[in-house]
């Protein structure tokens, strides 16, 4: 099976999808709700659903003829709109989603988190947690309260590409303190 990623270097509009930002990738991902936000160096998998609707369970049916007059072939008396309250969702910065995840309307993935494959996110996902399970659940977080409260403030997605090419990746003290060390010349 070929695995196909599309790598954006900017902002970028599709025909599935409006709101993909710089550095983000994805596999095969079909976007429910178009008004879905999506930050900047992001992972993404393959079969994945982002904004998943859900069927009214309190109404006469949780078929879609209430809300869907095509359904039917014919108008109904009335068209309910089933999703009026639905939030777009939210996919911040540095995220990485696995393979055949549903996230469902209106939910928030915070900065930094993981979710694992074949989760289902029903909830917001606050920043660099990890979430797996169905439904999902956070498991850990990838780092300890200071180190994401530092990440949080330094929002280092927002550097320049050859800022963000000098820093060492691979300690995560050492890129605090040069983009502590970046931020302190910028505002010089």
């Amino acid at each position: 099976m070929k695995n196909i990623f599309h790598i954006f270097k900017k902002k970028h509009k599709g025909p599935n999808i409006d709101n993909v930002n710089t550095y983000s990738y994805h596999g095969n991902v079909h976007i429910v709700n178009k008004d879905t936000i999506i930050g900047k160096y992001c992972s993404f998998g393959n079969n994945i659903v982002i904004g998943a609707s859900q069927h009214p369970m309190t109404w006469l049916s949780t078929s879609p003829i209430q809300y869907m007059h095509h359904f039917l072939g014919f108008p109904t008396k009335k068209i309910y709109n089933a999703g009026a309250t639905a939030k777009p969702c939210v996919i911040g910065n540095d995220v990485w989603i696995g393979d055949h995840v549903i996230i469902m309307h209106g939910i928030t993935i915070g900065d930094g988190a993981v979710i694992g494959s074949g989760a289902v996110v029903t909830h917001d996902v606050p920043p660099y947690a990890i979430v797996v399970g169905v439904p999902g659940k956070i498991i850990k977080y990838r780092f300890d309260k200071k180190i994401i409260s530092e990440l949080e403030k330094l929002k280092w997605w927002n550097l320049p590409d050859y800022k963000v090419a000098e820093l060492p990746f691979n300690d995560i003290h050492g890129c605090i303190k040069e983009l502590k060390k970046i931020y302190k010349e910028i505002k010089k």
